[in-house]
């Protein structure tokens, strides 16, 4: 697993684990915990002989996360951070916003940075990628912006909310999001138009708003309270009170962590929830004060067993999200934790409400205590590394200059020696040796000088080709506002 946290210093750190066997036992006696009810309730529990042989196995101690980098991106805060968790180039880009309202690219797999974006006038409070292809940011100037991570380019600026976005989820299909805004309201986006689709008046200011894995309901955070909607009624289909306010919830608890039975929260009393997605009938909770006694919760952030990689037809990660998935969670204190997530299909549809005794995968701890708000996970499994002589910058950049050659009439070429050959258009001929290979190389001399300095009367092409020149020429750039 791959974890990424921001901090309100401005900091990025990155962790790496790979705790297999560890999450499979916590998974499995997780699993015999939750489908025994307190309350009398009937629910379908795993044989005597599973039970006992789980409950006979000592529990296995955290193992620490190793961190892989840390250093400062953002002058002030960092706000929010995403990472591409499918598609081809998923657990490599990495993107983080803040509060000096820009968006920086990473590549995680070369440990380079690859550039900025430019566009909001306001703080970056939030990003989501969908697969490889587009990513989605959010700020405080009341904007949504649309990108193509192809070559950065601004697709859309979708406007219409009346104060700053706080939240955006893009659905499972990619054609549509949703986004939250401190106006009180939550609107549909149509992406593949670039318009709102729909609008939705809340109760107070939406603060959070995610997509269940499967595309038929999210939820909304407002304050201390949760509510989970259907996507084809729009209507409240469960509701998860809390005494305190909610930093983060997500949907989790399917077998495997492909199904959506229920929503983890974290508020500021140290406990983590897990609330049945129909009805909202609390499932069992987490007691974290141990791990965290002087700070809360800030971020969580869910990491199912290949889930992205199955969705996206791709090959699986580590397997050490078995059972229910895991969560990674960190602290205002510098604290990350990976906790196993039970498999909460068993239990009954009143629930036991129980406390529940969840592993601790891993953890770590940073000297000085920064102040962790936001956090983001993908399984180490998903990066792809590039197939030699499959590059698609080599076969863009073969395409460009048999353009270039093209346009610049650098299809005639040198023959045997002594004859002068003309060969294919845009291929050439048998090369020579001798005085040959000389006029050759300074035919092609002379054409690049010509295509470099440009001629004004052919508005930037070069030669009798239809090539786009790159000054004053008709070839399309990168839009205004995507700085590489």
């Amino acid at each position: 697993m791959r974890i990424v946290a921001g901090t309100y210093e401005g900091f990025c750190y990155g962790w790496e684990s790979n705790n297999t066997e560890s999450a499979a036992v916590g998974a499995e006696s997780l699993s015999g915990t939750t489908t025994t009810d307190t309350k009398g309730v009937k629910n379908s529990s795993p044989p005597p002989s599973a039970t006992a042989a789980a409950s006979s196995q000592p529990p296995t101690p955290p193992q620490p996360l190793s961190l892989v980098f840390g250093y400062n991106v953002h002058v002030g805060c960092m706000k929010s951070v995403a990472i591409a968790t499918s598609g081809s180039r998923a657990g490599q880009l990495l993107v983080t916003g803040g509060a000096d309202e820009r968006v920086r690219i990473y590549d995680l797999r070369d440990r380079t940075e690859l550039g900025e974006l430019q566009q909001h006038n306001g703080t970056i409070t939030c990003m989501e990628f969908y697969k490889s292809t587009h990513l989605l940011t959010g700020s405080e100037d009341h904007t949504v912006c649309i990108w193509r991570v192809h070559d950065w380019a601004l697709l859309h600026v979708l406007g219409g909310h009346k104060a700053a976005v706080t939240s955006l989820s893009i659905h499972p299909s990619g054609r549509m999001a949703l986004s939250v805004s401190r106006d009180r309201t939550l609107r549909l986006w149509n992406l593949l138009e670039g318009r709102c689709a729909y609008i939705k008046r809340l109760q107070g200011e939406g603060e959070l708003v995610k997509w269940s894995p499967a595309g038929d309901s999210y939820l909304v955070v407002v304050g201390s309270t949760v509510s989970v909607y259907s996507a084809a009624t729009s209507e409240a289909v469960g509701e998860c009170r809390h005494d305190a306010r909610v930093n983060s919830a997500c949907f989790t608890g399917g077998k495997g962590g492909k199904g959506a039975v229920a929503v983890a929260t974290c508020a500021d009393d140290k406990t983590i929830r897990f609330f049945r997605t129909e009805g909202g009938t609390l499932l069992g909770k987490v007691d974290v004060s141990d791990v965290c006694p002087t700070g809360r919760i800030r971020d969580m952030c869910h990491v199912g067993a290949d889930a992205d990689a199955d969705a996206d037809g791709g090959g699986g990660g580590d397997r050490a999200c078995s059972g229910g998935g895991s969560l990674a969670t960190v602290t205002s204190t510098g604290g990350v934790h990976v906790w196993g997530v039970p498999t909460l299909e068993g239990v009954g549809a009143e629930g036991s409400g129980a406390e529940l005794t969840v592993p601790l995968l891993s953890t770590h701890s940073l000297k000085g205590e920064p102040r962790f708000t936001c956090v983001t996970a993908c399984l180490c499994g998903d990066v792809t590394e590039p197939a030699p002589g499959k590059s698609k910058n080599s076969k863009k950049r073969k395409r460009r200059q048999r353009q270039q050659q093209e346009a610049t009439g650098d299809g005639q070429t040198q023959g045997p020696p002594g004859e002068e050959g003309r060969g294919q258009e845009g291929a050439p001929g048998a090369g020579g040796s001798g005085s040959n290979k000389k006029k050759k190389k300074s035919k092609r001399k002379k054409a690049k000088e010509v295509q470099f300095q440009g001629d004004p009367a052919s508005n930037g092409t070069v030669g009798a080709g239809e090539g786009g020149g790159r000054e004053n020429g008709t070839g399309v750039g990168k839009k205004s506002g995507a700085k590489v």
